[in-house]
Formats: structure tokens, C-alpha cells, sequence
């Protein structure tokens, strides 16, 4: 699916103006099928070992020569018709092109998730047709600049009623247009079999909890209702997004001998990729409500702390606990999605127990 935050790049000592990849623009990724960037990090090392005496064993000698990012890398397609008209595909292509010859260092910017600077080597552009491009972007990191971004404020928490408004109008999330529907013929009602399936639970579940003011208030007996009929409700999105892509599959596959037409073709995937996003944010606010009963559930904290600079969930858990153990533990409690970094400044809270 398409990011949902800017890209910005901006050229550093020469004169073009930025690059903002957004909206359709910006770079693909799905989770479990093909990660949006590497962010990673290592150590320049070399480890030296020398031969003991008498069999003993002796330790190696490590020189570390400071921290080496990983290759930055993003990849999406460029539409005309996702980006406003005809040509924007060809020339994001150009822009890019000038952009990579001025051999020039660029800021790279993600929202507030990355901020690094860049030297970009390579550009990939596969034209699918004139107004169909597959790109991938090739960058060395020079520079880690998020360190330095300003704390990102606490998201004021969210009550089960504004969950529940969020999730409401996205329930139907199957692409279910007049032009699929003949494409895969008898098999679109069982589309409309998973997503009627699923409007049983997810009246129940929205019952609960507009009954509910809080998480921390609420009843253990309606904690495990909502726990478990968010589970159901998980099952159907993920059952929806296996028989669409099976579905799509198909039709990609008996086009073949070219039965369907291009602008049929291209609708039906841009279809898919928006029905896809959608799904995908349905079972990320599903998984949210989870991880709200189970922080809940873990039981009340003796204990608060200011994060600082340079804090890892491991880190922190080696501060409280002595072992990193206690990391996924300490993330469930104040509510953080996995990938998500403790923000300098912010106060959390520290579970009881390991």
C-alpha cells in the first residue's frame, strides 16, 4: 500500500527544487509481503583472534570504526492516472534522473519517522507502459539526523468509542466493483459471504464498548469481550485480503491471452491497492484494541520514567530489570506498536513485574 506520509527530498548545496513523493507517488510496502525501507544500523568492525597456549582460549580484540547504516532503498510504481494526469510518471522520472546527476547529497526525510542524508546512486525506472513506471531508488546513508528531531508529542489516548468510530467506515474493504465482480465471476459472493460474516461482531464489539468509557475502567468481563470479539473480527479481515489476492491472481493469470481490456486491468489493481490499505488499517486498529486489553491487563505500575536520549525498550528494560527481557512487556503497558522507537521526553510507564 502506499505510504501514508510525505517523502521529502531536498537537494543539499545545489539549486532543484525538492522532491515530495506522496499519496500514489510515494514508495510501496505491504507488512508480511515487502518491507517499506530498511532502517536499520550496524558496527564497522574487525575482530582480530589470537592463538592461546596450552589450549586456553583467547578472547578476540574487536576494533570498532564507528556505525554503518544500512542501503536505502524504496521502490512503488508511478501512474498517470494515480498522479493527476497524463506525463506525471515520466517526468518524476526526469526529476529524478537531473537529481541523480548533480551527484549531490540529499535530506530524506519520512514524516517524523527517518530523517537521513543521502547520497542516491541509482534509479531503476521499468516502463510497464507510457504512462506505467516501476521504479527503485538506490541511496547510501551518510547521516542519521533523527537524533537531533525535537521529541514527538504523546498521541493523547484513545477511549474504545473512538476506536470504534474509526474501524466504522472501514468494514467494507473488498474490491467489489462492477468490472471485478464479472472478472471472477460466481466467486464475488463469497466476498459478500465474509464481509455480511463479519457485521455481526462488529456490532457487538461496538456495543461493548460505547458502554465502556475507558480501557483502565472498564469491567475484566468486558475487556474479554472486546478482546475476543476482535479476534473474530481479525480472523474475517485476514480471510478477505487471502481470497482477494487469490482472486486477483487468477485474473492476472487467465488475461494471459489478453480477454480483458488494459484500462479494466489497471482499475482492478488500483481497486485491489486501495481495498488492500484499507484492510490493512482495519487489522492495525484491531490489533490496537488488543493490545489495549492486554496492557490493561497486565495490572498497574509501580513506576514512571522520563526517556532519554539514546533509550532503547531494551535498554530500558536492562535499567529496571537488569536483562532486556522485559522490553515487549514495558511496550504493551503504554501502548506502542511494535517498530515504534521511545521518544526522548516522554514519560512512560514501568510494569510491576518482568
Amino acid at each position: 500500500m502506499a505510504s501514508g506520509l510525505p517523502w521529502n527530498f531536498t537537494q543539499i548545496g545545489g539549486s532543484r527544487p525538492g522532491i515530495i513523493l506522496d499519496g500514489w507517488a510515494a514508495p510501496f510496502g505491504r507488512p508480511r509481503k515487502g518491507e517499506l525501507v530498511d532502517a536499520g544500523v550496524g558496527v564497522r568492525r574487525s575482530i582480530t583472534r589470537y592463538p592461546g597456549e596450552n589450549g586456553k582460549t583467547v578472547t578476540p580484540t574487536i576494533h570498532s570504526f564507528g556505525l554503518e547504516y544500512k542501503p536505502f532503498q524504496l521502490h512503488g510504481r508511478w501512474m498517470d492516472n494515480a498522479m493527476g494526469g497524463a506525463g506525471m510518471a515520466q517526468y518524476m522520472v526526469l526529476q529524478w534522473k537531473q537529481l541523480i546527476a548533480d551527484q549531490l547529497p540529499v535530506k530524506a526525510r519520512w514524516g517524523d519517522v527517518l530523517s537521513y542524508t543521502i547520497f542516491v546512486h541509482e534509479l531503476q525506472a521499468k516502463f510497464e507502459s507510457d504512462t506505467q513506471v516501476v521504479w527503485r531508488l538506490d541511496a547510501d546513508v551518510l547521516v542519521d539526523d533523527q537524533r537531533s528531531s525535537p521529541p514527538a508529542p504523546a498521541p493523547a489516548p484513545r477511549t474504545p468509542v473512538d476506536m470504534i468510530t474509526e474501524m466504522a467506515g472501514m468494514t467494507n474493504f473488498a474490491p467489489l466493483s462492477v468490472a471485478f465482480r464479472q472478472m471472477v465471476g460466481q466467486f464475488s459472493n463469497a466476498f459478500d459471504t465474509l464481509l455480511l460474516n463479519i457485521q455481526q461482531p462488529f456490532a457487538e464489539l461496538a456495543a461493548t464498548a460505547e458502554a465502556i468509557q475507558d480501557f483502565e475502567t472498564a469491567l475484566a468481563s468486558d475487556l474479554g469481550k472486546i478482546g475476543t470479539t476482535a479476534q473474530v473480527i481479525g480472523l474475517y479481515v485476514e480471510q478477505t485480503e487471502q481470497m482477494s489476492d487469490f482472486l486477483v491472481a487468477n485474473v492476472v493469470e487467465q488475461n494471459a491471452t489478453g480477454q480483458y481490456a488494459a484500462t479494466d486491468m489497471t482499475s482492478m489493481m488500483l481497486e485491489k491497492t486501495a481495498a488492500d490499505a484499507q484492510a490493512e488499517n482495519l487489522a492495525a486498529l484491531i490489533a490496537d484494541m488488543q493490545l489495549q486489553v492486554e496492557r490493561v491487563s497486565l495490572g498497574t505500575t509501580t513506576r514512571s520514567y522520563v526517556v532519554q536520549l539514546g533509550d532503547t525498550w531494551q535498554s530500558i528494560s536492562i535499567q529496571f530489570f537488569g536483562d532486556p527481557s522485559a522490553a515487549q512487556a514495558i511496550r504493551d503497558l503504554n501502548g506502542i506498536r511494535y517498530g515504534q522507537r521511545p521518544q526522548p521526553g516522554s514519560t512512560i510507564k514501568i510494569p510491576a513485574h518482568e
